[in-house]
This record gives C-alpha cells, structure tokens and sequence, in this order.
C-alpha cells in the first residue's frame, strides 16, 4: 500500500484499439488489490465499454445512471475480484460519446466523495485522441501508454503522445510494450519512441515494462477471467506483477497538492477547454 493517504490516479491509455489495453487495466488493478492496495478501476471507454466482461461481472447500474442522477456514486461501484472496486460504463450508449461539462462535474464530486477509500484509481480511458479519452487522460496525475511492436501501433502511440503534449500539456507518459516475444523486442520499442520523440516532442517516457505475447492471454479472456488469476504462473502473468511491483516504487507524479485535489482541479480544468 502507498504511503500517501490520497489516491495515486493513473489512466490507461493507447493510441489505437486491439492493442490490450483493458487486459492490461485490469491485471494490473488486480495485481495492486493484491498487494496489499485498495483499488478503483473506472471504465471510461465510454460508449464502447467492456471491463465487466472482461471480469465477468454483471453490473446492474453504469456510469450513465450515474449522469442521469438515477444513482450515487457507491451504488454504481461493483466488487471485482479480491475486493476490487469497478466504476463500469455502459456499451452502446451515444450520449456518452462527448461528455458535458455538467456530467464531468458528476464524476468529479464522485471521486471526491470516495477519495479517502482508495489507494490507486485507475482509468481505462478510450483508444486514440477523441475528446473523451484526451481528457480523461489531462485529468490523471500520470499517463500509462500501451503499445505493441506493430509499427501502425507505435505510431498511433506517438500520435496520442504529441496531441496529449501539445493540447493538454503533459510531459511525462509511462510506456507499457504488450504482446511481444523478447524482452529486447520491448526494449526496441521504447527505444524507438524515445529517439522520435526526442527529436521531435519536449517531453520524457519512462519504461515501465513489458508482457509476453502467451496463449494464456486471449483463454482467460473467453473464460472472463484475468489471467493474472485464471494463470498466475504464466509469462504474462509473471510480466504483470513485475510491471506492478516497478510502478509500485515508482515515484508518483502529482499536481500541484499532490493527491486527488489534483485530480479535480484538473477535470475542472479541462472541462473548460472542451
């Protein structure tokens, strides 16, 4: 567990969908959970949600009850394995394509309602740069990328990166390489975005690690169980923890209070900029 009292807010994010990227939300939030961490896992791949699946959960309200004001924030939340908290979306639903100012402000005292009972809050925003996923990743304190050695994946991600940059001012980003078959061919991948982005961006990409490309991935997927507890022994599973334990020590990059104050105050920011 932190030792801050206040939650350490990470978005989960990448450049263009089939890279993993809800896979990896969710083994990582249940790696922490099971570390010792109270976690919130929030669904914001609005409209095009799927983390309650990938659990096997059936989540009776989502986060548009939540915008209608048909529920409170507690009564949205479903318990995931070992104790998990998931704030789920809702699939399919097109007025939460482009959120309005109003509606952030929901999610914005929510959290803040809820603050002092997590360690970590987790967002798996949406693939590439709508306004949604721009913003729900300006209002984290840090940035997670996913990207494979796909070149067009390597790409979308440095594109995600210069637009998150250049409008939302963030000049840190940690970098996540799923799917490959050597950790050299990870490595390889980060090394590549830093040498473009060197050239071209002012901002820096810490690597925080990489998983295999194993078979056990897509089983646990059709058994609507993460891997890392459907297969705890396997290579990916192994990769997980050690991303986890890595990110763990990690020193969190925080605003200006250093908590979920920040969080806030950067939702309210970016709410003004839509």
């Amino acid at each position: 567990m932190i030792a801050d009292s206040s939650p350490r807010v990470i978005s989960i994010t990448s450049g263009k969908g089939g890279v993993g990227k809800t896979s990896m939300a969710t083994n990582i939030a249940i790696s922490l959970q099971s570390k010792g961490n109270r976690v919130l896992l929030i669904d914001a791949d609005l409209g095009l949600a799927n983390i309650d699946i990938m659990l096997g959960i059936a989540p009776q309200y989502s986060l548009e009850d939540l915008y209608e004001s048909r529920v409170s924030f507690p009564e949205v939340l479903v318990e995931g394995p070992l104790g998990l908290q998931v704030l789920p979306a809702a699939s399919g639903v097109m007025n939460l394509i482009n959120l309005s100012n109003d509606q952030k402000m929901v999610l914005l005292e929510a959290v803040d309602e809820m603050a002092d009972f997590f360690d970590y809050v987790l967002i798996d925003t949406g693939a590439g740069i709508s306004s949604n996923v721009l913003y729900f990743n300006a209002a984290a304190q840090e940035v997670l990328i996913v990207t494979n050695e796909e070149p067009t994946a390597m790409t979308d991600a440095y594109a995600v990166m210069k637009v998150l940059n250049k409008e939302r001012r963030i000049s840190r980003f940690k970098l996540l390489v799923n799917e490959v078959q050597t950790a050299s061919a990870a490595k390889e991948v980060y090394r590549k975005l830093s040498t473009v982005s060197d050239q071209y961006l002012d901002i820096g990409i810490d690597y925080l690690g990489f998983v295999y490309l194993d078979d056990h991935i897509p089983q646990s997927v059709r058994m609507q169980t993460p891997f890392i507890q459907a297969f705890p022994g396997c290579p990916a599973s192994r990769c997980i923890d050690t991303t986890v334990d890595r990110l763990m020590h990690d020193p969190r990059m925080s605003g200006p209070n250093g908590n979920v104050q920040f969080f806030m105050s950067r939702l309210l920011e970016q709410g003004g900029t839509q």
